[in-house]
């Protein structure tokens, strides 16, 4: 502890004998509130001898990440320092008391910092993030073209379908586009009771063959993007919904196996599909 308030008093020390005109000077009153928005998320503040909040002479408080609120709590204080860190820089400004102070909202600006964080993880990982969210709509918006043109065009047949106790499960067509794979399937309700889909799964299955190569290896794909994604089925009902997938093919050893299970029930539809089915696709503009 009196490491820190040393280090503190040396600040403000320093400070004091500094030229004032190298910060910015914000001036407080008694009867107004300063909102002072910084252009990053504040992490932590200290007015004069590293005190937050309960100093008797300025008042403050940080009612939201990126915005502090000073007011005077007594006439004609002590000019003193208010020293700002965010998730991006350092910042340092001088308080000092005006009766009617000509600003109430003070945004700051990245340039007035009086040292920039060479590293800062956290906005860094969010800028990754904030970047990966655009590139991902931005795919999405692509995709969503592709197959809202394949959801309306009507089938007039279908490549593969199974049902069991009044839920069928077919797939009405693939196409493809470029390097990427729509598959189109159709869910039918022909049963009383509501059906809720509780999976809908992707897998590669291969056999081998003879006595020592009888292994079967199961290989999990998943999609890229679904499009009309739904959870239930209301008695009667049918939908549409179409899985876009990267280019893949197989060889004759292998099928493609699509599961789809009830949610809290046992009604369990499986299509196979052979290589060449998918070697098919029909080419969607």
């Amino acid at each position: 502890m009196k490491t820190v308030l040393i280090s503190l008093l040396i600040i403000v020390v320093s400070l004091s004998q500094a030229d004032a005109k190298e910060y910015r000077q914000i001036q407080v009153g008694l009867t107004t509130t300063i909102h002072i928005i910084f252009p990053s998320n504040i992490i932590s503040y200290d007015i004069g001898l590293g005190q937050t909040g309960e100093y008797a002479d300025i008042l403050t408080e940080k009612p939201s990440s990126n915005r502090i609120k000073v007011a005077a709590g007594i006439e004609n204080f002590n000019t003193t320092n208010l020293f700002v860190e965010t998730e991006a820089a350092y910042y340092n400004f001088l308080l000092a008391y005006a009766a009617f102070p000509p600003q109430h909202i003070i945004n700051i600006q990245q340039s007035e910092a009086v040292e920039l964080k060479l590293t800062n993880p956290a906005t860094e990982q969010r800028a990754i993030e904030k970047e990966h969210t655009e590139l991902e709509n931005q795919t999405n918006q692509q995709y969503i073209s592709l197959c809202r043109k394949a959801y309306e065009k009507p089938e007039s047949s279908f490549i593969i379908a199974n049902s069991t106790l009044g839920i069928v499960f077919q797939l009405d067509k693939i196409y493809v586009k470029e390097d990427k794979l729509f598959f189109k399937f159709r869910i039918k309700n022909n049963s009383n009771i509501k059906y809720e889909v509780g999976y809908l799964g992707y897998m590669v299955k291969q056999q081998g063959k003879g006595k020592r190569q009888g292994v079967v290896t199961d290989e999990p794909i998943e999609p890229l993007y679904t499009y009309q994604d739904f959870n239930e089925l209301q008695a009667g009902e049918e939908k549409s919904i179409i899985s876009v997938f990267e280019k893949f093919t197989m060889d004759k050893g292998k099928q493609l196996i699509v599961n789809l299970w009830e949610q809290e029930g046992e009604r369990m539809v499986e299509l196979a599909l052979k290589p060449k089915q998918i070697i098919n696709a029909e080419i969607i503009d």
